[in-house]
């Protein structure tokens, strides 16, 4: 895959997560005390991790990156660092086009975090 075209490809799965994120949180101002409130709720973003694990297949992500990217480093806004196979330290990660290096260097060094 072409650098453009997985840039593409996240920058996508991005707008589409931010769109998700908005309409979850319509979604538990209206059904917040709903009976299957919970169970609805985690349906909902089970689908957005299952969707964000298929992009990252797609990319090549094989560090689980983008999981920790939205989840863990709440998209970019925490400011934490991540460590690719050939950096000598962590860098922070708060852009797509950040992530997409992380996930191209790993790439490139044959890295493999399974």
């Amino acid at each position: 895959m072409t650098h453009d075209k997985r840039m593409a490809l996240l920058e996508r799965w991005y707008k589409i997560s931010l769109a998700w994120n908005e309409a979850y949180v319509e979604f538990i101002r209206v059904v917040a005390n709903a009976p299957l409130f919970f169970p609805l709720g985690m349906s909902g973003w089970h689908l957005h991790v299952v969707y964000t694990q298929v992009v990252a297949a797609r990319v090549g992500d094989r560090g689980d990156w983008l999981v920790w990217w939205w989840y863990g480093n709440d998209h970019g806004r925490k400011g934490m660092g991540a460590k690719a196979g050939r950096w000598a330290k962590p860098r922070k990660i708060p852009t797509i086009k950040a992530l997409c290096k992380l996930i191209e260097t790993d790439l490139k060094d044959g890295a493999d975090h399974d």
